[in-house]
């Protein structure tokens, strides 16, 4: 079971501002300037995952699929002016 400050606070269980969560923000703040209205974080991660392996194995960075939600409820918490850009369901216990 993840600790409650996971589910409760998505901003501080992300913290500080990795290089992974500066990525998912600036894919999510273009995909906004671009027109779009809806998009799934799921969807970035995955748009992230094939940047990094771009780079070659060496530098192919893991990324776990935990941090999805977070870094969705992170963005919105952040950015209220973009909520509902990602679809925010209630987390299971």
């Amino acid at each position: 079971m993840m600790p409650a400050t996971l589910c409760d606070n998505p901003i501080a269980a992300t913290r500080p501002k990795n290089e992974l969560y500066a990525a998912f923000e600036r894919t999510a703040l273009r995909l906004i300037e671009a027109g779009h209205t809806h998009w799934g974080a799921k969807a970035i991660f995955e748009v992230l995952r094939f940047r990094s392996a771009m780079r070659g194995p060496d530098n192919n960075v893991k990324i776990n699929n935990n941090l999805t939600s977070l870094f969705a409820r992170r963005f919105v918490a952040e950015h209220p002016d973009h909520e509902g850009f990602f679809e925010i369901r209630q987390r299971r216990p």
